[in-house]
């Protein structure tokens, strides 16, 4: 397999452990196991009670063949801190992680609810309202998890989990990575992480330097899956990962022609190839998101840059809250959008004064064409 090519050198550990025989417990220390409710490639998870605080939670437990290499347990390890680094109400809480006679452990918030994937598989699609609804939530949890140096690597359906109010949560962190901790990260470069389908360009790649924009990606590809009922790319996985690199962004109203322009316009900005074209953060995407929950066009996301540009980004800085967006952020945005800045400022002037010259141009003619009629 590693001669022609089908395993990378680093992956021949995981091989050589699915060989292995495979064996759970049938208790855990402090937890008593009700019945298993899901299984991956990383283990299985149960519905567990914790003794101590008598709740219910779900305990995943990591494979014993991948428990036999060092390299899987720090994995499994980084997401139960990554979860426990978190708190927010669209993330899916970290509660106690251990290890019990050789079996490592991870406790954490039991949800009760479907995948956005279920969801998909059983109705095809998502409406645009709801479908914005679910991305903004998640937008919320990665800004949340990138204003603390964390980005996930693997957003897609499969790990949306969305509960029985309507809350949508972000889960499974395995492939989480802290900015500013390669010890933690585990992540060589030339090493691809992540699902096929909703893989950013650079992640296809096995870049080592990602950040938030590769979250803002994969966001992208779940949020065009949820809209048109496929993932935006199709074939075998090196041919997604290749189109996810060299292809155009698919217009999503070729598939669903009830799709607004607007929504079109911000998943070409979500997905686009350069990741200096994505929004920057997911703040950004958040206030265009937001905006058309509002009923509005998108602001950063428009083609259209000309005084009705203008005049929504003059009105979008009157109503911003100060303690949501910072003053370097601000500048950013206007800059980014035509507004602000002694050339954004020359070029706004002039584009209403041209309007008022040709208003009063057009005025006069009419005058004067009513004159000669006299």
């Amino acid at each position: 397999m590693l001669s022609k090519g089908v395993v990378r050198p680093e992956e021949l550990d995981f091989v050589r452990a699915s060989l292995l025989p495979e064996e759970y417990p049938t208790q855990v220390a402090g937890f008593e196991l009700i019945e298993k409710i899901g299984e991956g490639s990383m283990g299985v998870v149960y519905k567990a009670r914790q003794k101590s605080m008598d709740r219910v939670v779900a305990l995943k437990i990591l494979s014993p063949r991948l428990a036999r290499n060092a390299r899987y347990i720090a994995r499994f390890q980084r997401e139960a801190r990554a979860a426990a680094r978190l708190n927010h109400p669209n993330i899916v809480a970290g509660i106690d992680v251990g290890e019990y006679q050789g079996y490592h452990y991870f406790a954490m918030e039991l949800i009760e609810g479907r995948t956005v994937q279920e969801i998909l598989d059983e109705k095809g699609f998502i409406p645009e309202r709801r479908a914005i609804e679910i991305a903004a939530q998640i937008t919320d949890a990665l800004g949340h998890a990138w204003d603390r140096g964390l980005i996930h690597r693997d957003v897609k359906p499969g790990n949306i989990v969305i509960t029985a109010d309507g809350t949508a949560k972000i889960t499974d962190l395995g492939l989480a990575k802290y900015t500013q901790d390669e010890e933690i990260a585990l992540t060589d470069t030339g090493t691809t992480l992540g699902t096929a389908y909703y893989l950013s360009p650079e992640q296809a790649r096995g870049e080592g330097a990602i950040d938030i924009r590769s979250d803002i990606y994969g966001l992208g590809s779940t949020l065009f899956h949820m809209l048109t009922g496929q993932p935006p790319y199709h074939g075998t996985p090196v041919s997604v990962m290749t189109q996810h690199v060299n292809a155009a962004v698919p217009d999503p109203k070729s598939i669903k022609k009830d799709l607004s322009d607007s929504i079109s316009d911000v998943l070409k900005m979500m997905m686009a190839k350069d990741v200096r074209d994505r929004y920057h953060t997911p703040d950004e995407l958040a206030i265009d998101l937001r905006r058309m929950l509002d009923g509005k066009k998108p602001l950063l996301a428009r083609t259209d840059v000309r005084v009705s540009v203008l005049s929504d980004a003059a009105k979008w800085e009157e109503s911003a809250r100060p303690e949501s967006v910072t003053r370097e952020e601000m500048l950013k945005l206007k800059r980014k959008i035509g507004w602000g800045g002694r050339r954004y400022r020359v070029r706004g002037l002039l584009i209403v004064l041209i309007v008022l010259l040709a208003g009063l141009a057009i005025t006069f003619s009419v005058l004067y064409f009513l004159g000669m009629l006299r």
